[in-house]
């Protein structure tokens, strides 16, 4: 490994934005309306599918692939 190579690390806000990032069928608008709501990045990542579901109105596909971008 060299010292180029890119390494996650958990203090990093980069890596859980770039994850939702590349979720197909969410966009950066969605995803600061849920992180306003929710209160961080961090925080939508935990929050259950089924609660993405009932309270933002997110398909159960979507609401997984959120819960799987960690």
């Amino acid at each position: 490994m060299t010292e180029n190579d890119l390494q996650r690390t958990d203090s990093d806000p980069a890596w859980p934005w770039l994850a939702l990032s590349l979720i197909s069928g969410i966009g950066y608008k969605m995803i600061r309306e849920l992180v306003e709501h929710l209160g961080s990045v961090q925080e939508l990542l935990k929050t259950q599918p089924e609660m993405l579901v009932s309270k933002f109105k997110l398909s159960a596909k979507l609401a997984g692939l959120i819960a799987k971008a960690t």
